[in-house]
């Protein structure tokens, strides 16, 4: 699930969860 910067970092802290 990548997408823009800031999409990359919602995405990155559901991961991060």
């Amino acid at each position: 699930m990548k997408q823009d910067t800031s999409s990359q970092r919602l995405t990155g802290t559901i991961e991060g969860i």
